[in-house]
């Protein structure tokens, strides 16, 4: 007869000698061999090949980098435009308010 506590031992043995089969997921599958594969590419460009890429990847990124830079300057631009609009509609109101139509009209002395 064997005792529970000997089950419990053979099975921890168990899972650390059994080679695990960790799958990984489709999408993160698919990534990894586009990435191999483009490494294995990138390596066998000549020298100047692999300069023309890396200088391509910089012109492309300081583009894409520039185009968001330009993204947010607008939005700021016109985030402060209209908070001066709305800052001008407020002082117009304000000012109009003592001349409008509630108040008694001028007589002339």
């Amino acid at each position: 007869m064997t005792s529970p506590n000997f089950k419990t031992q053979q099975r921890q043995v168990n899972a650390k000698t059994e080679p695990k089969s960790t799958v990984p997921p489709m999408g993160n599958l698919q990534f990894n061999l586009i990435l191999n594969q483009g490494q294995q590419w990138f390596e066998a460009l000549p020298p100047l090949g692999k300069l023309f890429i890396i200088l391509l990847g910089a012109f492309v990124g300081l583009s894409l980098l520039n185009t968001v830079l330009k993204l947010l300057t607008s939005l700021v631009v016109v985030g402060v435009l209209a908070i001066a609009v709305y800052a001008g509609y407020q002082f117009i109101k304000a000012t109009d308010g003592s001349d409008g139509p509630g108040s008694p009209p001028d007589r002339p002395s």
